[in-house]
């Protein structure tokens, strides 16, 4: 019974827990792999100095909204603590704060909390910024010989410059090593003590495909791959090849999965998860009025016999050659000898106006973002 609770838990927390640090990061190894050596010098460098005021490191990490600039940093910073846990005198402790909406005195607030300094101060009275800077000086100081810190600062394209700048240079003159994410690139060129910058890109499909099967399988424990795939392709079609949309609509999807049926998730329920979690990236409905405004009655009945097709089998994917024997079957239904090309032009035409979408995880084979049942009541009145 605990362990069944423990992997419900584990599984909230591989899709609601932003500091959740999956058991394995996957296309980012040649990027860890450098951050951790790079932290690793600098904490070296800390315990061959005799000296209190050794410099830390300050790396600012580049990328989209949801392209795992947090995850890659947690893994790597948690990977150097265990790794220094028996080698170093030195106790490594880690810091993360998050910098949306917050100004000097929020931030000086938050680190105060994570520097576990108990400064008090009147209720009434504002924010002394210059005597809370003497107290975390004074303690970092006195921590100098023993602790490492090592800060990391999420979205600081959320914070005043004048603020940040200040922030950031009293911190690396502490011997603070600043890690730092945004998803602002020119902002590299106005923060100042800057020694390293990382560019993180978007993914290959089948990394991000890796990625979201490994949250998936401990989220939803029994789900059939297809889902994932499905995930990733409707993200892909209308967005960029990273995980954070992905586990959004994973997070909308989490609440409809009850314990034990994670392999009978429906097309419907997928699309209605997409939808709601990312409406920005969904079906256009004017795209849809103006296809069935101008479409031939056989075009009609070829996407009527599609949606058929699609309901009988079950499937989240339909190949070109399943597609193929529905166009040659609407034609007999029609008593229509099959145009040549007229299959890819009806193909086209679908794919144009995104009723139709291809896969990049399965080449070959098709989807749809569009329910079902709402395809059919364009048919219906259509047809009528």
């Amino acid at each position: 019974m605990q362990s069944t609770k423990a992997a419900r838990l584990e599984g909230y927390r591989a899709l609601f827990d932003p500091h959740y640090v999956p058991p394995l990061l996957v296309g980012r190894k040649k990027e860890a792999a450098f951050l951790k050596g790079f932290l690793t010098d600098s904490v070296a460098l800390k315990l061959a100095s005799d000296s209190c005021d050794t410099s830390g490191m300050v790396v600012m990490m580049n990328g989209l909204k949801g392209i795992g600039k947090a995850t890659l940093v947690h893994k790597v910073v948690n990977e150097l603590q265990e790794t220094c846990l028996d080698m170093s005198p030195l106790r490594l402790k880690n810091i993360t704060i998050n910098c949306i909406e917050k100004d000097e005195a929020h931030l000086l607030g938050d680190l105060l909390a994570k520097l576990d300094i108990d400064l008090v101060l009147p209720a009434s009275s504002p924010v002394d910024i210059a005597g809370t800077w003497n107290a975390i000086s004074a303690i970092l100081r006195k921590r100098a010989a023993s602790t490492a810190y090592t800060v990391f600062f999420n979205n600081v394209e959320c914070v005043p410059l004048r603020f940040f700048n200040k922030l950031a240079w009293n911190l690396k003159h502490q011997g603070m090593n600043l890690l730092m994410a945004t998803s602002m690139r020119h902002n590299n060129y106005f923060i100042e003590n800057l020694d390293l910058s990382m560019d993180l890109d978007v993914y290959k499909i089948g990394d991000l495909n890796e990625i979201v099967e490994q949250r998936a399988k401990i989220a939803f424990p029994g789900m059939d791959p297809c889902v994932g795939h499905f995930i990733t392709d409707s993200v892909v079609a209308f967005d960029s090849a990273r995980p954070g949309p992905c586990i959004t609509v994973m997070k909308y999807l989490y609440p409809h999965v009850a314990e034990g049926n994670a392999d009978s998730i429906s097309l419907g329920l997928i699309q209605d998860s997409v939808k709601n979690a990312l409406p920005e990236i969904s079906y256009n409905e004017l795209e849809l009025a103006e296809f069935f405004a101008d479409a031939s009655i056989q075009k009609v009945i070829f996407l009527d016999n599609i949606v058929g097709h699609a309901e009988a089998s079950g499937q989240f994917y339909l190949s070109q050659a399943e597609l193929k024997e529905v166009y040659d079957t609407t034609c007999d239904s029609l008593d229509m000898e099959p145009a040549p090309n007229e299959f890819n032009t009806f193909m086209t035409e679908l794919m144009a106006c995104n009723i139709l979408l291809k896969s990049n995880h399965q080449p070959g084979s098709f989807f749809t973002m569009v329910p079902l049942q709402l395809i059919k009541g364009y048919i219906d009145a259509t047809i009528k």
